[in-house]
């Protein structure tokens, strides 16, 4: 009784054609579920990179936005930041709307593993362009106002007086135009490096209030004018008053010293001004000069005839 059952066993296991059927059937099935293990794998791993995407995909719609604003406005957006942007937002979709992991998807993974750590440049890049262009209009505001400034500044008087300091603010105002051009072209051609930009624009900003220092100088040489007049006078009326006193008999040796370097001074203005080029603050110092000596001559007056009248009062 026991080797039958055994027999029996070994018939159903054994190389039997329905065995043989059974085997292949089974490898078929284990085939077909580890082809379905590694399809649902592969499904994951796409749905995980669609997550992973979302976040470039708003940074991708972000930059597009600023290229959209920046060509609205007229700024000439580099064409290759165009295209790539273009290239990954259709890898992007390819990714984002398959249904199985195919080779659509693995040449899709590929562009974004390659053309993706270039959108990193782009982002600054962009902002660049989009401050530049904020920046355009103010700078450019500027500008014009300097050109307007100058042309009337030059219909003054003061003008024809000193050309050569004109010509200097003419000569600045070139400079800084051409200046502006340079980080322009610089910021399009996309040579600028969108972490100088900041300090260039404060340079520019900087050089635009020095040209209005500059024209606002043409202006106050007008009064140059008069107080080189009034010293003039103010020479001459001393002059009188230092022989007054010299013919009371009073000590005028210091009077004569200031009277001297005070004819000196205003020699030096002169001649200052009628030279090429001259630096305004520097004429504006040796007024200042000459000034201290006038001050100076007047309170030394007034000592010699107050003692002159304390005297008389005594007497």
């Amino acid at each position: 009784g026991f080797n039958g059952p055994q027999g029996g066993f070994g018939g159903s296991w054994g190389p039997g054609s329905e065995g043989g059927e059974f085997d292949e059937g089974m490898m078929e099935e284990e085939k077909k579920m580890m082809e379905e293990q590694e399809r649902m794998m592969k499904k994951q791993q796409l749905e995980q990179m669609k997550r992973g995407f979302r976040g470039m995909e708003s940074g991708i719609k972000q930059m597009q936005k600023m290229i959209d604003r920046l060509l609205k406005k007229g700024v000439a957006v580099p064409q290759e930041y165009v295209s790539l942007i273009s290239e990954i937002t259709q890898a992007v979709a390819t990714v984002k709307n398959a249904e199985e992991f195919d080779e659509s998807v693995e040449a899709a993974m590929e562009v974004l593993q390659e053309k993706g750590p270039e959108l990193g440049d782009i982002g600054p890049r962009l902002g660049m362009l989009e401050q530049m262009s904020q920046m355009t209009k103010q700078v450019e505001k500027q500008l014009t106002q300097l050109d307007k400034a100058l042309a009337k500044a030059k219909k003054r008087k003061e003008a024809s007086q000193f050309p050569a300091v004109v010509v200097k603010v003419e000569g600045q105002i070139d400079s800084l135009k051409q200046r502006w051009a340079e980080v322009k072209q610089g910021v399009l051609s996309g040579d600028a490096d969108p972490e100088d930009l900041r300090e260039v624009m404060e340079g520019i900003f900087e050089e635009v209030g020095d040209v209005h220092r500059a024209i606002e100088m043409i202006r106050q040489l007008g009064s140059i004018s008069k107080m080189l007049r009034s010293a003039n006078k103010e020479i001459a009326t001393f002059e009188k008053q230092i022989a007054r006193q010299r013919k009371a008999g009073k000590d005028v040796s210091r009077l004569d010293e200031l009277l001297v370097q005070g004819k000196a001074k205003l020699a030096e203005v002169r001649a200052f001004t009628e030279r090429s080029g001259f630096e305004p603050e520097e004429l504006f110092d040796l007024m200042q000069e000459l000034e201290a000596i006038g001050n100076e001559a007047h309170e030394e007056l007034e000592r010699i005839s107050g003692a002159a009248e304390a005297k008389a009062l005594g007497g």
